[in-house]
């Protein structure tokens, strides 16, 4: 039934998923078998059910690392400490997940709690020390402390190497310019082409600003 659901869901045929994805969860609770029907209810326009079904699944299965961080990416979207709280738990199962502790690390950084997310940043950072996303992270919190050199040699360590993200670009860009670094600010405004309206118009307010 598993692999019919599936089908289903690859022809695009949501609504006759679920059935099939139902039966396979409820001969099979495992993982794969809630990831499934959970995509299936998502897919067919059912996002409140497929959240109930989520939040039993989780606390009938509290083991189940990967159904929990699907839960708290769903939760951050209404209830931030049910999130948190959320993550929390899979990070004493999962101490070295770094998706989880780049997450928890952001969102005490919005919550104005440095300390901790700087302990979480920190040490999603030592895991993947060329991860721009993470790299951002950090650097974002050393600049709430006022560290803005020690944000700067954060995002050097990226710097060379190609960042998706067009936000951490830009903030890198605006940290350059808040440390008086005009000339390499301008050059690598230059050499990138945004791709969204928002990081378009976010980087002319830079130029606007600082006449470049």
């Amino acid at each position: 039934r598993g692999i019919i659901a599936r089908l289903h869901l690859i022809e695009k045929a949501p609504e006759q998923a679920v059935e099939h994805a139902k039966a396979a969860y409820d001969a099979t609770p495992n993982s794969d078998n809630a990831l499934l029907l959970v995509a299936a209810l998502e897919m067919s326009g059912k996002k409140e059910q497929a959240f109930s079904f989520l939040e039993k699944h989780v606390g009938a299965h509290n083991n189940d690392v990967q159904s929990a961080m699907l839960l708290a990416e769903r939760q951050i979207r209404s209830d931030r400490k049910a999130a948190i709280d959320t993550y929390e738990q899979v990070l004493s199962k999962t101490p070295d997940n770094f998706v989880v502790l780049n997450n928890l690390a952001y969102l005490a950084f919005e919550d104005g709690e440095l300390k901790r997310a700087e302990e979480l940043a920190k040490k999603a950072v030592s895991l993947q020390r060329e991860n721009a996303d993470a790299v951002d992270t950090l650097a974002q919190i050393y600049i709430a402390k006022g560290d803005k050199e020690a944000a700067l040699a954060l995002y050097e360590q990226v710097s060379a190497g190609p960042i998706a993200s067009d936000e951490v670009y830009l903030n890198h860009v605006e940290l350059l310019l808040a440390l008086d670094k005009e000339a390499l600010a301008k050059r690598r405004l230059a050499s990138r082409e945004f791709s969204s309206e928002a990081a378009k118009q976010r980087a002319e307010n830079i130029k606007q600003q600082h006449g470049l």
